[in-house]
């Protein structure tokens, strides 16, 4: 999977850590992120399983009158 500068991505091997930031994509296999909960890793895809995550906005509701 491809990951890109910017994009949210939770490690499903420490969800302690939470989400986190993409710094570097796919670098010789590598990706680095900063994690709320454990600062700035680089972690080896090979090993490594990312979820990114997708950000919902709240839209806001219209009552009609």
């Amino acid at each position: 999977m491809e990951y890109s500068q910017g994009e949210r991505v939770r490690f499903l091997g420490k969800p302690e850590w939470g989400s986190g930031f993409v710094q570097k994509g796919n670098f010789n296999g590598k990706v680095t992120v900063s994690f709320q909960g454990a600062g700035t890793k680089t972690l080896d895809l090979k090993y490594a399983k990312l979820m990114k995550v997708i950000e919902r906005r709240k839209v806001p509701r219209i009552t009609l009158l």
